[in-house]
């Protein structure tokens, strides 16, 4: 049976609160900023076994997430058993979300990271020291909000 490991967080309401909910009008209209930055990164090279412990995986994206002041609000991983055993997880934050794939029969490794606001979380040197300085990282980051136009480029 494959391993799935689901836990939420208590969480401030606050940090839930949308200006576009119903509720009483207990607060002050929001202007909310929807500037984000939406990191992928590409990961090569990766020990095989590292990839398929899933234990392993969530607590070193738990621990970064908590260390960058993230505030995870649920989780959500799932350990394939067959099909090269690689593992996905994803991160529910209340500034927006972390989410990875492993092919350890590759030794490839996804990650996508989409924060809100100016809050950026980098990876890089953490993932080096995680999966070994053998490994190759692509990195793209995509400036994403209503204010970020397409200039046709």
């Amino acid at each position: 049976m494959p391993l799935v490991i689901r836990k939420k967080r208590a969480v401030d309401p606050a940090l839930l609160y949308s200006p576009w909910m119903k509720e009483p009008n207990t607060r002050a209209a929001i202007t909310m900023d929807d500037f984000g930055s939406h990191t992928i990164l590409d990961i090569v090279g990766a020990n095989a076994s590292q990839l398929k412990n899933s234990h392993a995986l969530h607590r070193f994206f738990f621990e970064v997430l908590e260390r960058s002041n993230f505030n995870v609000i649920d989780y959500l991983m799932h350990k394939f058993a067959m099909e090269g055993e690689g593992v996905t997880g994803l991160y529910l934050l209340s500034e927006s979300h972390l989410a990875y794939h492993t092919y350890p029969e590759n030794g490839y490794i996804s990650i996508d990271i989409y924060t809100c606001g100016a809050k950026k979380i980098w990876l890089n040197e953490e993932i080096q020291n995680f999966f070994g300085r053998g490994v190759c990282i692509t990195t793209r980051t995509l400036v994403r909000g209503s204010k970020v136009f397409n200039t046709g480029v």
